[in-house]
């Protein structure tokens, strides 16, 4: 199974229904050297998210600074999430390459940020959804290649590259005996 596979799978109720921003902030030291997240740092962006239908239930967005815009958000696919803003404007965000990590018990990391942000008198958390952006602002570009395509293309173009030059030396080679 695909991590974007299994993160749909396991946060399946993230996908049912809009969530509502409860607040955001900066990831502070404190807990970056506490939990030794590798995938946060000091001073990253985070936004939390409840959803609408279960409020044990969150979704943390890291490292995007505009989800703050958010007030209310749908998962519609792993990549993408409408986004409502304060002001009613509907958008897309696409983040085409980003990491997702569910749980589906309660998460320290989940109830320490809530708590660093100001959230208090929220429901504990049962289910965490991490996302972990890489927002990518043009989607068109390349949405079903993965990096391992992406690293291959000119591996293989060098490849090329070189078989051509070896046969076309061997040519010469052989036409001087």
């Amino acid at each position: 199974m695909s991590v974007g596979g299994e993160f749909q799978t396991l946060c399946r109720d993230l996908f049912s229904n809009s969530m509502t921003h409860v607040c955001s902030a900066v990831v502070p030291e404190s807990l970056t050297k506490k939990y030794r997240n590798r995938l946060i740092n000091t001073r990253d962006p985070y936004s939390i998210y409840q959803l609408d239908s279960r409020n044990t239930s969150y979704l943390l967005v890291f490292h995007f600074e505009d989800m703050l815009d958010c007030q209310t958000i749908q998962l519609t696919d792993v990549h993408n999430l409408n986004c409502r803003t304060h002001s009613g404007d509907s958008k897309n965000l696409y983040f085409g390459y980003s990491h997702r990590m569910c749980y589906n018990y309660t998460m320290d990391l989940t109830s320490d940020l809530k708590e660093h942000c100001g959230a208090r008198g929220y429901e504990e958390n049962m289910q965490s959804g991490y996302y972990y952006t890489n927002h990518d602002p043009n989607p068109d570009i390349r949405t079903d290649v993965d990096a391992g395509a992406l690293l291959a293309l000119p591996t293989l173009f060098i490849c090329l590259v070189i078989s051509i030059l070896l046969i076309a030396f061997l040519r010469w080679r052989t036409s001087r005996i």
